[in-house]
């Protein structure tokens, strides 16, 4: 019967945790998407740096 539980918890636990990390997962995937699509419709300025990287500019900046 001990092994039974001790099975049991460690599913429950896996499953919490990857419950946690998908949601994490998907909040990063869900920003930088709402994001390009700001830039991409004009609504936000950005400018590539030389290292591939792209800025998100201040209001009024170059």
């Amino acid at each position: 019967m001990m092994i039974e539980v001790w099975i049991f918890g460690t599913y429950c636990l896996g499953t919490v945790v990857g419950i946690y990390f998908g949601f994490e997962m998907a909040n990063k995937k869900v920003v930088a998407r709402t994001i390009d699509n700001l830039i991409k419709n004009g609504y936000l300025r950005s400018r590539r740096l030389p290292n591939g990287d792209e800025e998100i500019l201040k209001h009024g900046e170059e």
